[in-house]
């Protein structure tokens, strides 16, 4: 925890969003927001059903995918 804390920004929402059908759920899409955030990263896409302005619904399997270096056949 202590390393993701360096690294990491805190934000507040500014406003309540209802996208979710959880409205738990939303307090992320509210974070994501106010962090201009270009992914969400869930391994739950039943409670995250869409995008939302720039930011992405992605799994966690997506963003190793983004962020790992694509292979190459020689």
């Amino acid at each position: 925890m202590a390393a993701l804390r360096r690294i990491s920004i805190s934000v507040q929402p500014t406003r309540s969003l209802a996208i979710s059908p959880h409205a738990a759920d939303n307090r992320f899409y509210e974070c994501a927001e106010s962090a201009s955030a270009h992914y969400l990263v869930t391994g739950n896409l039943k409670h995250f059903p869409k995008d939302h302005k720039n930011t992405k619904i992605i799994t966690s399997r997506e963003l190793l995918q983004l962020l790992a270096p694509k292979s190459q056949t020689r």
